[in-house]
């Protein structure tokens, strides 16, 4: 495990609007237990949850097309989705949004 990038990765999950309360919570719980005793059970829960947040291109455009996803994204919802389905025609598997991107990049890493 590369231990700088998922610091690094995890801060960007933690900074993403995208990002879950839940999982920002536990994200900052690890960052904070870095090399004390508790490191490894944090952690571990937070990957737990960091597993189940990471959302597939298929959700995430299911959702930007709906319509709490049109609402949020507003004048951008169809450039958005737009993109998400050309990212997904290009082999793209995971949610486009900051968070889960990070979160991808942390799994495979881990």
């Amino acid at each position: 495990m590369n231990k700088d990038l998922v610091i690094e990765k995890t801060k960007e999950i933690v900074s993403a609007p995208s990002c879950y309360p839940e999982l920002k919570n536990l994200a900052n719980a690890w960052l904070a237990s870095v090399g004390k005793d508790d490191e490894k059970e944090k952690f571990d829960k937070y990957i737990e949850y960091l597993k189940e947040s990471v959302s597939p291109i298929d959700a995430c455009i299911s959702f930007l097309e709906s319509d709490m996803g049109k609402q949020i994204y507003g004048d951008k919802a169809e450039e958005t989705i737009k993109y998400a389905k050309d990212k997904k025609a290009a082999g793209e598997d995971t949610c486009i949004c900051p968070a889960c991107q990070a979160g991808k990049v942390i799994l495979k890493n881990i």
